[in-house]
């Protein structure tokens, strides 16, 4: 992605491989002719839900990951987001 997005969502993920691939479908449709990015916040899920985030970054520049390995949860994931959008403008998806 070439101009910084003009929106990112954020969302947390546990045990959520399966639906990345969904969610990124349904994005990329909402989304159509707007610059966006998605960062997936992983609480190290055993189920390889980074791996498909990685897998979906190399295919689709628009998708990032993060994968934490101590602080969990809803609300770290919320704090943190300052550090991980590119944008002030950022939707956080509660599943």
């Amino acid at each position: 992605m070439p101009n910084p997005p003009e929106l990112s969502i954020i969302v947390p993920t546990c045990n959520g491989s399966g639906n990345i691939p969904l969610l990124v479908q349904a994005l990329t449709e909402a989304l159509a002719g707007l610059n966006w990015e998605v960062i997936f916040v992983d609480d190290n899920s055993p189920d390889q839900t980074s791996a498909a985030v990685r897998e979906l970054a190399r295919a689709n520049g628009r998708g990032r990951g993060v994968q934490r390995l101590g602080r969990r949860g809803l609300e770290c994931c919320l704090v943190s987001r300052p550090r991980l959008a590119r944008r002030q403008d950022f939707a956080l998806n509660r599943g």
